[in-house]
């Protein structure tokens, strides 16, 4: 995005924790994307115990396309937008 003169800021996050974990146990964050609009992206980050598989946390996100110079979203550049719609579960 830096290449087009914009970058990302988060617009929204929602985090659940969703049980404890213990001091020395393993986790892994999986990411996911949800979805890809015109002007902002949203995911979501599962916290998963390495051992159980039990997810313990997640945080929803949505991120806006910012342009410094406006103050203000702007339009995601296609090229970046074709990208991420090629990682959406089930191909866009």
């Amino acid at each position: 995005m830096g290449a087009h003169g914009l970058h990302t800021v988060a617009a929204q996050e929602t985090t659940r924790f969703l049980r404890e974990l213990k001091a020395g146990d393993l986790v892994v964050i999986e990411g996911r994307l949800d979805r890809v609009g015109r002007r902002s992206v949203g995911f979501t980050l599962r916290m998963r115990h390495v051992d159980t598989g039990i997810v313990h946390a997640t945080c929803e996100v949505v991120e806006v396309i910012f342009d410094p110079v406006a103050r203000a979203s702007a339009p995601m550049p296609e090229a970046v937008r074709a990208q991420l719609l090629r990682h959406l579960p089930g191909g866009g």
